[in-house]
């Protein structure tokens, strides 16, 4: 995640930008320029409204106004109802908001609480057989309680979001506001041997929907994070460069 967020902010590789390891602290060269910089100055109100803290020492966050940072509990539902609040607070503005939500993002569960549906519908035996220990989401092993942990959690934001779209439908035109939903990786627990750069860690989402944006359904073109930059300044007008 911490290399993932900094080179979807400013789309360029680790090599290029220097950040690369939460435990280096590499600040972002002053002469780059992040997403949120960029639509800072093309007047935007910008704010991130739920996001980790990795971004403020190394300046991958320096160009939002507004910036809450949320080290551990990252809901969903709780983004989107802060998304609403924004929007009508500062309802006079163009507004750039970013949400950083892991409903879906799988963890052991010795380090954190599964979903209560999970918890109830599998038995115990797979609840607590290999618990896993400090071991990233990456690098988790394939088990029936992590797969129905993230399909759970995909289930949950689906409706949430979906109920987010309807708002934004009831409230703007279509050619009023324009939505980027990605992920900075996927998940290993579908596969009997994970690694870093299989297909399903490598799949990652990319959905656009709003102003611009034709509805061609599902897109085969092979993309990575590097392009979320020139796809964001694409679809509200700016030069990536």
């Amino acid at each position: 995640t911490y290399p993932s967020f900094a080179t979807i902010e400013t789309g360029m590789y680790q090599h290029h930008s220097q950040i690369f390891n939460d435990k280096i602290a590499t600040p972002l060269s002053a002469d780059i320029s992040t997403l949120s910089e960029r639509l800072h100055a093309l007047g935007y109100a910008t704010a991130n409204l739920m996001g980790l803290g990795d971004g403020i020492y190394n300046g991958v966050t320096r160009g939002f106004h507004r910036l809450i940072v949320n080290p551990n509990h990252l809901s969903s539902a709780e983004a989107v109802e802060r998304t609403i609040r924004q929007i009508e607070a500062f309802d006079e503005c163009d507004q750039y908001v970013f949400l950083h939500f892991s409903d879906t993002h799988t963890r052991s569960i010795l380090m954190d609480a599964l979903p209560l549906a999970t918890q109830t519908h599998l038995p115990l035996e797979e609840r607590l057989l290999g618990a896993e220990g400090e071991k990233t989401s990456v690098f988790l092993s394939e088990r029936a309680i992590y797969s129905h942990a993230n399909r759970e959690g995909i289930r949950r934001v689906d409706r949430i979001l979906g109920e987010f779209f309807s708002y934004l439908e009831s409230r703007f035109a279509p050619e009023e506001y324009v939505v980027h939903l990605y992920s900075d990786h996927g998940v290993p627990v579908y596969e009997k041997e994970p690694y870093p750069t299989s297909e399903n860690q490598a799949c990652a989402a990319l959905m656009l929907r709003g102003a611009g944006i034709p509805k061609i359904g599902r897109c085969a073109e092979l993309v990575s994070g590097l392009d979320f930059y020139p796809i964001v300044a694409h679809s509200l007008g700016f030069s990536p460069s």
